[in-house]
């Protein structure tokens, strides 16, 4: 993924007229959704039932070859 979160000291990475949405969303509702589980100490198993629906979605097409979904990670379409 480009534009990931990363040093505060470093300036922001834009893509314009786009910026990569789906990294921001993953970063966002991932980070949400497990940043109380690890105040807590949860077990391993409790995050993998708190990953988002979007991000629960996006995996599955990706494993069932869906070539939209793939373009989003950067690969090429099969022809």
């Amino acid at each position: 993924f480009k534009c990931l979160p990363g040093d505060p000291m470093r300036r922001p990475c834009l893509m314009s007229p786009y910026h990569y949405r789906l990294d921001w969303e993953t970063w966002i509702h991932v980070t949400a959704s497990l940043e109380e589980l690890w105040t807590q100490r949860a077990p391993a198993s409790a995050y993998h039932e708190q990953i988002p629906d979007f991000l629960q979605a996006l995996v599955v097409k990706l494993l069932s070859g869906d070539d939209d979904v793939a373009g989003l990670m950067g690969v090429l379409r099969r022809e």
